[in-house]
């Protein structure tokens, strides 16, 4: 798999129960949100969710899956997609 950006940010999972968010959940078995290409804009992304300001993607989505980005936490993309 090829990443466009060189960041990431991953949102946790859930629970077996679905309530609950897994953030001590190893960070391979997060879910990826979205790539981008520097540092920088992934953690404005990350402040803003937990700041309850989503972008245009976020908006639409559930308020289970916006409490999930607020957990978010931006990788280095090669961290989660080591290039073989």
């Amino acid at each position: 798999m090829i990443l466009l950006g060189s960041w990431v940010l991953m949102v946790p999972p859930s629970s077996n129960r679905g309530r609950e968010v897994e953030v001590d959940s190893p960070i391979r078995t997060w879910l990826r949100y979205a790539a981008y290409d520097t540092a920088e804009e992934c953690l404005q992304v990350q402040f803003n969710a937990r700041n309850n300001v989503f972008d245009e993607r976020a908006k639409a989505m559930s308020a289970e899956t916006k409490r999930h980005l607020t957990y978010g936490r931006c990788v280095p993309a090669d961290s989660v997609d080591p290039q073989k």
